[in-house]
Order: C-alpha cells, then sequence, then structure tokens
C-alpha cells in the first residue's frame, strides 16, 4: 500500500510538471509551422498508466533490494524528472 501511495504522488507530481514543458514545447512547434499556437495536452493516460507503472518498478525493485531501497530509488528518479520538466518549462518559457 506504501508504494503505491508514494508511487501515485510521485507520479501526478510529474505529470503536473510535465504539463507545462509539453503545452511550451508543443506551441513553440506550432508557430515554427507557421500554425496557431493553441495546442493541447491529453492527460487521461498518463493519469492511468503513470502510477501502475511507477507501482510495477517499486515492485519489482522491493524483490530485490527492499521495500525501503525501491521507495528511495523510485522517490530519487521522480525527483529527477521533477526538476528536469521544471527546467524544460522554465527553457521553453524564455525562448
Amino acid at each position: 500500500m506504501l508504494a503505491f501511495l508514494v508511487s501515485a504522488i510521485c507520479s501526478i507530481a510529474i505529470l503536473f510538471a510535465g504539463i507545462p514543458a509539453t503545452l511550451n514545447e508543443a506551441n513553440k512547434r506550432h508557430v515554427e509551422n507557421g500554425r496557431e499556437p493553441n495546442a493541447g495536452v491529453s492527460i487521461i493516460f498518463s493519469i492511468i498508466l503513470m502510477p501502475l507503472i511507477w507501482w510495477g518498478a517499486c515492485l519489482g525493485l522491493k524483490c530485490f533490494w527492499g521495500l525501503t531501497i525501491a521507495l528511495i530509488v523510485v522517490i530519487t528518479i521522480s525527483i529527477i524528472l521533477f526538476l528536469w520538466n521544471v527546467y524544460i518549462a522554465q527553457k521553453s518559457n524564455r525562448e
């Protein structure tokens, strides 16, 4: 249960950090191709699949190294992806 909660929280944080980055990049591509910047992002599959993928990764790691190490690995990778999405969003805002 703890692995699923941590996985769900981490994946939702990554998802919501990635939305502005994806929108900015897609709108930038629209403008480069001479179209109106009105890109959208579909998040329904990510809301369903990302927690399950992170949970599966956590359970897989738990089999080899235990729950504590699995949670540390999942949280560390989530923080890295979160910060990367924030960096991409900030970078594309400047352009």
